[in-house]
Protein backbone atom coordinates (compact mmCIF):
# COMPACT_ATOMS: atom_id res chain seq x y z
CA UNK A 1 0.00 0.00 0.00
CA UNK A 2 1.60 3.09 -0.82
CA UNK A 3 2.45 5.02 1.79
CA UNK A 4 0.18 7.97 1.64
CA UNK A 5 -3.02 5.40 1.51
CA UNK A 6 -1.68 3.93 4.68
CA UNK A 7 -4.84 3.94 8.01
CA UNK A 8 -3.11 6.41 10.31
CA UNK A 9 -1.76 8.89 7.24
CA UNK A 10 -5.76 8.82 5.98
CA UNK A 11 -6.73 9.24 9.38
CA UNK A 12 -3.91 12.42 10.56
CA UNK A 13 -5.54 14.17 6.95
CA UNK A 14 -8.97 13.66 8.13
CA UNK A 15 -8.00 14.87 11.67
CA UNK A 16 -5.49 18.09 10.22
CA UNK A 17 -8.83 19.00 8.06
CA UNK A 18 -11.12 19.12 11.23
CA UNK A 19 -8.51 20.86 13.18
CA UNK A 20 -8.01 23.36 11.03
CA UNK A 21 -11.79 24.03 10.80
CA UNK A 22 -11.82 23.89 14.55
CA UNK A 23 -9.55 26.33 14.95
CA UNK A 24 -11.18 28.74 12.41
CA UNK A 25 -14.50 28.73 12.41
CA UNK A 26 -15.96 31.33 14.25
CA UNK A 27 -13.31 33.79 12.70
CA UNK A 28 -15.95 36.32 11.83
CA UNK A 29 -16.93 36.89 15.03
CA UNK A 30 -16.33 40.60 16.96
CA UNK A 31 -12.71 40.63 18.52
CA UNK A 32 -12.72 40.13 22.37
CA UNK A 33 -11.34 43.01 24.61
CA UNK A 34 -7.58 42.06 24.55
CA UNK A 35 -7.77 41.22 20.77
CA UNK A 36 -8.91 45.19 20.02
CA UNK A 37 -5.41 46.21 22.02
CA UNK A 38 -4.08 44.11 18.79
CA UNK A 39 -6.23 46.18 16.74
CA UNK A 40 -5.49 48.98 17.50
CA UNK A 41 -1.54 47.93 18.01
CA UNK A 42 -1.56 47.50 14.27
CA UNK A 43 -3.50 50.22 13.13
CA UNK A 44 -1.29 52.65 11.65
CA UNK A 45 2.69 52.38 10.51
CA UNK A 46 4.93 49.87 11.49
CA UNK A 47 6.84 51.93 14.01
CA UNK A 48 3.66 53.28 15.75
CA UNK A 49 2.93 49.06 16.06
CA UNK A 50 6.58 48.66 17.73
CA UNK A 51 5.75 52.01 19.82
CA UNK A 52 2.57 50.99 20.80
CA UNK A 53 3.25 47.91 21.92
CA UNK A 54 6.40 48.33 23.89
CA UNK A 55 4.33 51.48 25.42
CA UNK A 56 0.70 49.51 26.31
CA UNK A 57 1.57 45.62 25.88
CA UNK A 58 3.05 43.21 28.48
CA UNK A 59 4.83 41.36 25.64
CA UNK A 60 7.40 42.79 23.43
CA UNK A 61 6.77 44.10 19.59
CA UNK A 62 7.29 40.49 18.18
CA UNK A 63 3.89 39.42 17.83
CA UNK A 64 2.55 42.56 16.59
CA UNK A 65 5.53 43.28 13.60
CA UNK A 66 4.35 39.97 12.65
CA UNK A 67 1.05 40.64 12.45
CA UNK A 68 0.96 44.06 11.05
CA UNK A 69 1.74 43.16 7.64
CA UNK A 70 -1.47 40.72 7.41
CA UNK A 71 -3.70 43.28 8.78
CA UNK A 72 -2.47 45.85 6.12
CA UNK A 73 -1.95 43.72 3.44
CA UNK A 74 -4.83 41.30 4.11
CA UNK A 75 -7.41 44.34 5.05
CA UNK A 76 -8.65 45.58 8.15
CA UNK A 77 -11.34 42.53 9.03
CA UNK A 78 -11.46 40.34 12.20
CA UNK A 79 -9.97 37.32 10.30
CA UNK A 80 -6.77 38.67 8.85
CA UNK A 81 -5.52 39.34 12.33
CA UNK A 82 -6.43 35.57 13.50
CA UNK A 83 -4.64 34.40 10.72
CA UNK A 84 -1.19 34.89 11.98
CA UNK A 85 -2.19 33.11 14.86
CA UNK A 86 -3.33 29.98 13.27
CA UNK A 87 -0.41 29.69 11.26
CA UNK A 88 1.74 29.57 14.12
CA UNK A 89 -0.46 27.20 16.06
CA UNK A 90 0.07 24.80 13.30
CA UNK A 91 3.54 25.56 12.62
CA UNK A 92 3.94 24.54 16.48
CA UNK A 93 3.05 20.91 15.40
CA UNK A 94 6.08 20.54 13.26
CA UNK A 95 8.16 20.51 16.66
CA UNK A 96 5.66 19.18 18.72
CA UNK A 97 5.93 16.03 16.28
CA UNK A 98 9.88 16.40 16.38
CA UNK A 99 9.62 15.97 20.09
CA UNK A 100 7.30 12.78 20.62
CA UNK A 101 8.93 11.15 17.56
CA UNK A 102 12.52 11.70 19.75
CA UNK A 103 11.06 10.35 22.70
CA UNK A 104 9.05 7.57 21.39
CA UNK A 105 9.58 7.23 18.20
CA UNK A 106 6.94 7.49 15.17
CA UNK A 107 3.66 6.35 16.87
CA UNK A 108 3.90 8.38 19.77
CA UNK A 109 4.54 11.71 17.27
CA UNK A 110 1.58 10.41 15.35
CA UNK A 111 -0.15 10.73 18.58
CA UNK A 112 0.96 13.61 19.64
CA UNK A 113 -0.16 15.17 16.18
CA UNK A 114 -3.62 13.86 16.80
CA UNK A 115 -4.48 15.03 20.77
CA UNK A 116 -3.00 18.37 19.25
CA UNK A 117 -4.97 18.99 16.23
CA UNK A 118 -7.99 17.80 18.35
CA UNK A 119 -7.72 18.69 21.81
CA UNK A 120 -9.97 22.47 22.41
CA UNK A 121 -7.43 23.10 25.54
CA UNK A 122 -4.41 23.03 23.15
CA UNK A 123 -5.58 25.31 20.17
CA UNK A 124 -7.27 27.29 22.27
CA UNK A 125 -6.03 30.13 21.17
CA UNK A 126 -4.89 29.39 18.05
CA UNK A 127 -7.82 31.60 16.75
CA UNK A 128 -7.55 34.32 18.42
CA UNK A 129 -5.25 37.81 17.60
CA UNK A 130 -3.00 37.18 20.64
CA UNK A 131 1.09 36.20 20.99
CA UNK A 132 -0.14 32.99 22.70
CA UNK A 133 -0.14 30.72 19.72
CA UNK A 134 3.22 32.18 18.87
CA UNK A 135 5.04 31.61 21.93
CA UNK A 136 3.68 27.94 22.64
CA UNK A 137 5.31 27.18 19.25
CA UNK A 138 8.21 28.88 19.94
CA UNK A 139 8.21 26.88 23.54
CA UNK A 140 7.89 23.55 21.13
CA UNK A 141 10.77 24.10 19.07
CA UNK A 142 12.59 25.11 22.28
CA UNK A 143 11.44 22.10 24.02
CA UNK A 144 12.45 20.03 20.82
CA UNK A 145 16.02 21.17 20.40
CA UNK A 146 16.38 20.79 24.16
CA UNK A 147 16.06 16.80 23.61
CA UNK A 148 18.12 16.90 20.70
CA UNK A 149 20.76 19.02 22.47
CA UNK A 150 21.08 16.50 25.59
CA UNK A 151 21.11 13.46 23.15
CA UNK A 152 23.38 14.87 20.66
CA UNK A 153 24.96 17.71 21.49
CA UNK A 154 25.63 19.34 17.93
CA UNK A 155 25.63 22.79 17.34
CA UNK A 156 22.50 22.74 15.07
CA UNK A 157 20.44 21.49 17.93
CA UNK A 158 22.08 24.14 20.30
CA UNK A 159 21.29 26.77 18.16
CA UNK A 160 17.54 25.46 17.61
CA UNK A 161 17.07 25.54 21.52
CA UNK A 162 18.47 28.62 21.86
CA UNK A 163 17.53 30.41 19.23
CA UNK A 164 13.48 28.81 19.89
CA UNK A 165 13.98 29.70 23.34
CA UNK A 166 14.26 33.21 22.45
CA UNK A 167 11.01 33.42 20.34
CA UNK A 168 9.07 32.22 23.21
CA UNK A 169 10.60 34.95 25.69
CA UNK A 170 9.75 37.31 23.04
CA UNK A 171 6.35 36.25 22.05
CA UNK A 172 5.42 36.58 25.41
CA UNK A 173 7.60 36.90 28.18
CA UNK A 174 5.74 34.27 30.55
CA UNK A 175 5.58 31.56 28.40
CA UNK A 176 9.18 30.94 28.65
CA UNK A 177 8.41 29.70 31.25
CA UNK A 178 9.58 25.85 30.32
CA UNK A 179 12.95 27.16 30.26
CA UNK A 180 13.48 26.85 33.76
CA UNK A 181 12.30 23.22 33.88
CA UNK A 182 14.68 22.75 31.34
CA UNK A 183 17.47 23.56 33.71
CA UNK A 184 16.37 21.12 36.13
CA UNK A 185 16.00 18.47 33.97
CA UNK A 186 20.05 19.10 32.61
CA UNK A 187 21.03 18.96 36.18
CA UNK A 188 19.45 16.33 37.33
CA UNK A 189 20.51 14.19 34.00
CA UNK A 190 24.20 13.05 33.57
CA UNK A 191 23.57 11.84 30.22
CA UNK A 192 22.43 15.21 29.30
CA UNK A 193 25.55 16.47 30.68
CA UNK A 194 27.73 13.96 28.77
CA UNK A 195 26.29 14.90 25.26
CA UNK A 196 26.10 18.27 26.37
CA UNK A 197 28.98 19.50 28.60
CA UNK A 198 28.15 22.03 31.48
CA UNK A 199 30.89 24.45 29.59
CA UNK A 200 28.95 24.66 26.36
CA UNK A 201 25.81 24.86 28.39
CA UNK A 202 27.24 28.22 29.88
CA UNK A 203 28.14 29.27 26.67
CA UNK A 204 24.80 28.80 25.36
CA UNK A 205 23.48 30.56 28.80
CA UNK A 206 25.13 33.38 28.33
CA UNK A 207 24.53 33.83 24.46
CA UNK A 208 20.93 34.05 25.63
CA UNK A 209 21.02 36.15 28.44
CA UNK A 210 22.15 39.00 25.98
CA UNK A 211 20.26 38.55 23.44
CA UNK A 212 17.43 38.30 25.80
CA UNK A 213 18.53 41.79 28.05
CA UNK A 214 16.26 44.33 25.59
CA UNK A 215 13.13 42.04 26.88
CA UNK A 216 14.48 42.04 30.72
CA UNK A 217 14.76 45.33 30.52
CA UNK A 218 11.27 46.11 29.41
CA UNK A 219 9.67 43.67 32.10
CA UNK A 220 11.61 45.17 34.47
CA UNK A 221 9.76 48.17 33.90
CA UNK A 222 6.16 46.23 33.54
CA UNK A 223 7.06 44.29 36.50
CA UNK A 224 7.93 48.12 38.79
CA UNK A 225 3.78 48.34 37.81
CA UNK A 226 2.34 45.18 38.72
CA UNK A 227 0.19 46.71 40.83
CA UNK A 228 -1.38 48.89 38.52
CA UNK A 229 -1.49 46.39 35.93
CA UNK A 230 -3.00 43.56 38.50
CA UNK A 231 -6.32 42.57 36.64
CA UNK A 232 -7.15 38.56 37.91
CA UNK A 233 -9.36 38.10 40.98
CA UNK A 234 -8.84 35.26 43.35
CA UNK A 235 -6.48 32.83 42.28
CA UNK A 236 -7.66 29.17 40.93
CA UNK A 237 -5.14 26.74 42.16
CA UNK A 238 -7.31 24.24 40.69
CA UNK A 239 -6.57 25.84 37.39
CA UNK A 240 -3.18 23.91 36.42
CA UNK A 241 -5.34 20.09 37.16
CA UNK A 242 -7.47 21.35 34.88
CA UNK A 243 -5.44 21.82 32.15
CA UNK A 244 -3.13 18.90 32.63
CA UNK A 245 -5.82 16.46 34.22
CA UNK A 246 -6.80 15.01 30.77
CA UNK A 247 -3.29 14.27 29.05
CA UNK A 248 -1.63 13.02 32.65
CA UNK A 249 -4.70 10.70 33.52
CA UNK A 250 -4.53 9.41 29.49
CA UNK A 251 -0.70 9.04 30.78
CA UNK A 252 -1.43 7.22 33.71
CA UNK A 253 -3.85 4.96 32.64
CA UNK A 254 -1.80 4.00 29.26
CA UNK A 255 1.45 4.25 31.45
CA UNK A 256 -0.60 1.13 33.70
CA UNK A 257 -1.66 -0.68 30.74
CA UNK A 258 1.74 -0.43 29.35
CA UNK A 259 3.69 -2.31 32.07
CA UNK A 260 1.27 -4.89 32.84
CA UNK A 261 2.35 -5.53 28.99
CA UNK A 262 6.29 -4.68 29.92
CA UNK A 263 6.48 -1.43 27.45
CA UNK A 264 6.79 0.83 30.51
CA UNK A 265 9.26 3.92 28.38
CA UNK A 266 12.62 4.09 29.73
CA UNK A 267 13.49 6.51 32.14
CA UNK A 268 16.09 8.44 29.83
CA UNK A 269 12.73 9.43 28.04
CA UNK A 270 10.16 10.61 31.18
CA UNK A 271 12.43 13.32 32.00
CA UNK A 272 12.30 15.48 28.73
CA UNK A 273 8.55 15.10 28.77
CA UNK A 274 8.16 16.36 32.22
CA UNK A 275 10.35 19.45 31.95
CA UNK A 276 7.26 21.88 31.83
CA UNK A 277 6.45 21.60 35.11
CA UNK A 278 8.36 23.39 37.33
CA UNK A 279 7.34 26.30 35.01
CA UNK A 280 3.35 25.66 36.28
CA UNK A 281 5.40 25.71 39.77
CA UNK A 282 6.98 29.23 39.31
CA UNK A 283 3.33 30.56 38.20
CA UNK A 284 2.09 29.14 42.08
CA UNK A 285 4.99 30.83 43.42
CA UNK A 286 4.39 34.45 41.73
CA UNK A 287 1.39 34.91 43.99
CA UNK A 288 3.47 34.68 46.83
CA UNK A 289 5.09 37.94 45.12
CA UNK A 290 1.55 39.71 44.14
CA UNK A 291 0.28 39.23 41.10
CA UNK A 292 -1.63 36.45 39.96
CA UNK A 293 -0.40 34.90 36.74
CA UNK A 294 -2.81 31.56 37.19
CA UNK A 295 -4.26 32.00 33.65
CA UNK A 296 -5.09 29.41 31.37
CA UNK A 297 -3.17 31.69 28.57
CA UNK A 298 -0.24 31.39 31.04
CA UNK A 299 0.18 28.13 31.33
CA UNK A 300 -0.64 27.41 27.62
CA UNK A 301 3.13 26.37 26.60
CA UNK A 302 2.82 23.39 29.72
CA UNK A 303 0.37 21.42 27.17
CA UNK A 304 3.33 21.29 24.70
CA UNK A 305 5.47 18.76 26.90
CA UNK A 306 1.80 17.33 28.66
CA UNK A 307 0.47 15.97 25.26
CA UNK A 308 3.31 14.18 24.51
CA UNK A 309 3.92 12.92 27.76
CA UNK A 310 0.91 11.24 27.10
CA UNK A 311 1.63 10.68 23.80
CA UNK A 312 4.65 8.80 25.17
CA UNK A 313 2.90 6.10 27.03
CA UNK A 314 -0.48 5.36 24.68
CA UNK A 315 2.06 4.59 21.74
CA UNK A 316 3.03 1.43 23.72
CA UNK A 317 -0.26 0.29 23.52
CA UNK A 318 -1.95 -2.21 21.38
CA UNK A 319 -3.86 -0.59 18.65
CA UNK A 320 -7.26 -1.11 19.73
CA UNK A 321 -6.71 -0.11 23.43
CA UNK A 322 -4.98 2.76 22.07
CA UNK A 323 -7.54 3.94 19.96
CA UNK A 324 -10.23 3.65 22.69
CA UNK A 325 -7.77 5.93 24.71
CA UNK A 326 -7.65 8.48 22.29
CA UNK A 327 -11.36 8.22 22.10
CA UNK A 328 -11.33 8.89 25.93
CA UNK A 329 -9.18 11.38 25.87
CA UNK A 330 -10.91 13.61 23.40
CA UNK A 331 -14.27 12.75 23.38
CA UNK A 332 -15.60 14.68 26.28
CA UNK A 333 -13.71 17.90 24.90
CA UNK A 334 -14.87 17.72 21.60
CA UNK A 335 -18.72 16.95 22.41
CA UNK A 336 -17.78 20.85 24.85
CA UNK A 337 -16.71 22.23 21.88
CA UNK A 338 -19.94 21.29 19.93
CA UNK A 339 -22.19 22.88 22.36
CA UNK A 340 -19.73 25.99 22.41
CA UNK A 341 -20.23 26.35 18.85
CA UNK A 342 -24.01 25.62 18.97
CA UNK A 343 -24.10 28.54 21.53
CA UNK A 344 -21.71 30.82 20.10
CA UNK A 345 -21.02 29.65 15.97
CA UNK A 346 -17.26 29.02 17.12
CA UNK A 347 -15.55 26.21 18.77
CA UNK A 348 -12.98 28.35 20.52
CA UNK A 349 -15.04 29.87 23.61
CA UNK A 350 -13.27 33.01 23.60
CA UNK A 351 -14.26 34.10 20.18
CA UNK A 352 -18.00 35.21 20.34
CA UNK A 353 -17.14 36.02 24.31
CA UNK A 354 -17.34 39.77 23.71
CA UNK A 355 -19.96 40.92 21.06
CA UNK A 356 -18.35 44.25 20.87
CA UNK A 357 -19.91 45.08 16.99
CA UNK A 358 -22.77 43.96 17.73
CA UNK A 359 -23.48 45.96 21.25
CA UNK A 360 -21.49 49.30 18.81
CA UNK A 361 -24.32 48.61 16.00
CA UNK A 362 -27.34 48.50 18.46
CA UNK A 363 -26.04 51.51 20.37
CA UNK A 364 -25.76 53.47 16.82
CA UNK A 365 -29.55 52.87 15.60
CA UNK A 366 -30.78 53.55 19.62
CA UNK A 367 -28.05 56.91 19.76
CA UNK A 368 -29.49 58.08 16.32
CA UNK A 369 -33.27 58.13 17.39
CA UNK A 370 -32.49 59.35 21.12
CA UNK A 371 -29.11 61.00 21.29
CA UNK A 372 -27.30 61.42 24.82
CA UNK A 373 -24.02 60.85 26.53
CA UNK A 374 -22.66 57.83 26.60
CA UNK A 375 -20.71 56.38 29.77
CA UNK A 376 -18.26 53.72 28.70
CA UNK A 377 -16.04 50.91 30.67
CA UNK A 378 -13.46 48.89 28.19
CA UNK A 379 -12.45 46.36 30.54
CA UNK A 380 -8.91 47.75 30.45
CA UNK A 381 -7.07 47.69 33.14
CA UNK A 382 -5.26 50.97 32.49
CA UNK A 383 -8.90 52.82 32.78
CA UNK A 384 -8.14 53.48 36.54
CA UNK A 385 -5.22 55.83 36.00
CA UNK A 386 -8.60 58.20 34.41
CA UNK A 387 -8.54 60.52 37.47
CA UNK A 388 -4.78 60.58 37.17
CA UNK A 389 -4.21 61.06 33.02
CA UNK A 390 -6.01 61.59 30.09
CA UNK A 391 -7.49 58.24 28.88
CA UNK A 392 -5.30 55.88 26.62
CA UNK A 393 -6.12 55.97 23.04
CA UNK A 394 -6.11 52.00 23.37
CA UNK A 395 -9.30 52.38 25.40
CA UNK A 396 -11.77 52.93 23.24
CA UNK A 397 -10.78 50.63 20.77
CA UNK A 398 -13.18 48.41 21.46
CA UNK A 399 -15.60 51.13 19.69
CA UNK A 400 -14.08 50.69 15.78
CA UNK A 401 -13.93 46.97 14.92
CA UNK A 402 -11.83 45.89 11.51
CA UNK A 403 -12.63 48.13 8.20
CA UNK A 404 -15.76 49.86 9.94
CA UNK A 405 -15.56 53.39 10.95
CA UNK A 406 -15.67 55.17 14.44
CA UNK A 407 -19.61 55.60 15.57
CA UNK A 408 -20.48 59.16 15.46
CA UNK A 409 -21.56 59.13 19.11
CA UNK A 410 -17.88 58.73 19.60
CA UNK A 411 -17.65 62.91 21.02
CA UNK A 412 -20.13 61.74 23.43
CA UNK A 413 -18.04 59.37 25.54
CA UNK A 414 -17.59 60.14 28.91
CA UNK A 415 -14.86 57.03 29.96
CA UNK A 416 -15.81 54.98 33.41
CA UNK A 417 -13.36 53.38 35.34
CA UNK A 418 -12.39 49.61 35.63
CA UNK A 419 -13.02 49.09 39.44
CA UNK A 420 -15.49 50.98 41.22
CA UNK A 421 -13.59 51.45 44.03
CA UNK A 422 -10.29 52.81 42.44
CA UNK A 423 -8.33 55.56 43.70
CA UNK A 424 -9.48 59.05 43.49
CA UNK A 425 -12.96 57.71 41.81
CA UNK A 426 -15.13 60.47 43.88
CA UNK A 427 -13.27 63.48 41.93
CA UNK A 428 -13.33 61.53 38.98
CA UNK A 429 -16.91 60.96 38.81
CA UNK A 430 -17.82 64.80 40.19
CA UNK A 431 -15.48 66.10 37.61
CA UNK A 432 -16.30 63.86 34.55
CA UNK A 433 -19.61 61.98 34.75
CA UNK A 434 -21.83 64.00 36.88
CA UNK A 435 -21.98 67.25 34.25
CA UNK A 436 -22.69 64.91 31.62
CA UNK A 437 -25.59 63.06 33.05
CA UNK A 438 -27.24 65.65 35.20
CA UNK A 439 -29.57 67.09 32.82
CA UNK A 440 -29.45 64.68 29.96
CA UNK A 441 -32.63 63.16 29.20
CA UNK A 442 -31.31 60.00 27.34
CA UNK A 443 -28.22 58.29 28.61
CA UNK A 444 -26.49 55.55 27.37
CA UNK A 445 -24.21 52.63 29.35
CA UNK A 446 -21.51 50.43 27.51
CA UNK A 447 -19.59 48.15 29.61
CA UNK A 448 -17.56 45.05 29.63
CA UNK A 449 -18.88 42.39 31.44
CA UNK A 450 -15.57 41.61 33.00
CA UNK A 451 -13.57 41.80 36.31
CA UNK A 452 -16.22 43.36 38.05
CA UNK A 453 -19.71 42.69 37.43
CA UNK A 454 -21.24 44.95 39.08
CA UNK A 455 -20.28 48.23 37.99
CA UNK A 456 -23.11 49.10 35.50
CA UNK A 457 -25.42 48.97 38.74
CA UNK A 458 -23.41 50.79 40.78
CA UNK A 459 -22.93 53.49 37.86
CA UNK A 460 -26.98 53.73 37.68
CA UNK A 461 -26.89 54.22 41.14
CA UNK A 462 -24.64 57.18 40.83
CA UNK A 463 -26.42 58.50 37.99
CA UNK A 464 -29.52 58.08 40.25
CA UNK A 465 -28.22 59.85 43.08
CA UNK A 466 -26.92 63.16 40.67
CA UNK A 467 -30.50 62.74 39.28
CA UNK A 468 -32.22 62.89 42.29
CA UNK A 469 -34.68 60.70 41.24
CA UNK A 470 -35.05 56.67 39.84
CA UNK A 471 -34.33 56.08 36.37
CA UNK A 472 -36.15 53.35 33.89
CA UNK A 473 -33.27 51.27 32.97
CA UNK A 474 -33.76 48.93 29.02
CA UNK A 475 -31.50 46.52 27.85
CA UNK A 476 -30.54 46.96 24.04
CA UNK A 477 -31.56 45.61 21.73
CA UNK A 478 -32.92 43.61 24.50
CA UNK A 479 -32.39 41.33 27.53
CA UNK A 480 -29.39 38.73 27.14
CA UNK A 481 -29.09 39.47 23.64
CA UNK A 482 -25.54 40.23 23.88
CA UNK A 483 -22.50 38.24 25.13
CA UNK A 484 -19.78 39.59 27.35
CA UNK A 485 -21.37 43.33 26.76
CA UNK A 486 -23.97 45.71 28.85
CA UNK A 487 -25.50 48.04 27.02
CA UNK A 488 -28.50 50.08 28.52
CA UNK A 489 -30.56 52.96 27.93
CA UNK A 490 -31.52 55.60 30.92
CA UNK A 491 -34.17 57.59 31.55
CA UNK A 492 -36.86 59.31 33.98
CA UNK A 493 -39.16 56.67 34.95
CA UNK A 494 -43.01 57.11 34.13
CA UNK A 495 -43.99 58.54 37.40
CA UNK A 496 -45.97 56.46 40.33
CA UNK A 497 -49.73 56.29 39.50
CA UNK A 498 -52.10 58.23 42.14
CA UNK A 499 -53.42 56.60 45.20
CA UNK A 500 -57.03 55.42 45.17
CA UNK A 501 -59.36 57.98 47.10
CA UNK A 502 -61.47 55.96 49.70
CA UNK A 503 -63.79 53.78 48.71
CA UNK A 504 -62.59 54.13 44.49
CA UNK A 505 -60.34 51.24 43.19
CA UNK A 506 -57.42 53.06 41.54
CA UNK A 507 -56.96 51.85 38.26
CA UNK A 508 -53.53 52.34 35.51
CA UNK A 509 -53.10 55.50 35.10
CA UNK A 510 -53.04 56.85 31.56
CA UNK A 511 -49.57 56.76 29.90
CA UNK A 512 -48.24 55.81 32.95
CA UNK A 513 -45.88 52.94 30.76
CA UNK A 514 -43.66 50.55 32.77
CA UNK A 515 -42.14 50.36 36.21
CA UNK A 516 -38.41 50.50 36.18
CA UNK A 517 -36.60 47.48 35.44
CA UNK A 518 -34.23 47.83 38.44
Amino acid sequence: MPRLLRPHAVGLALAAVLGVVLRAAGWNQSLWLDEFGTAWAVDGSLAEAWTRSVTFHGQSPLYYVLVWPFAHFLGPAEASLRLPSLLAGLAGLVPLYGLAKELGGSRAARCALLFALLDPLYFLHDGEARPYALATAFAGGMLYGAVRTARRGSLRDRLLLVGCGLGAFYAHYLLVLPAFGLVLVYALSPAARRSYPPRAALLDLGLAALLAAPGLLHLLAIAARRGELAWLGAPDLFLPWTLLARPALVAAAAGFCARRSGAWPAHAELLPAAAAAPGVLLDLFALAGGPNLLAARYLSTALVPAVAFAALFVARLRRGLAVAVCLAYLGPTLAESLSTYAERGAFDPLQGMEQWREAVEALSAAHAARPGPVLYRSGFVEEDQHPFRPPLPVDFAPLRSPGRPAPPWRTQVVPLLYRWNAPGREDYLARSVAPAVAAAETIYLLSCDNGYGDVPARVRDYVEGVRGRPLRVESLPAEGTLRGVVLWRLSDAPPAPPRASPGRSAGPARGSGPRSTR
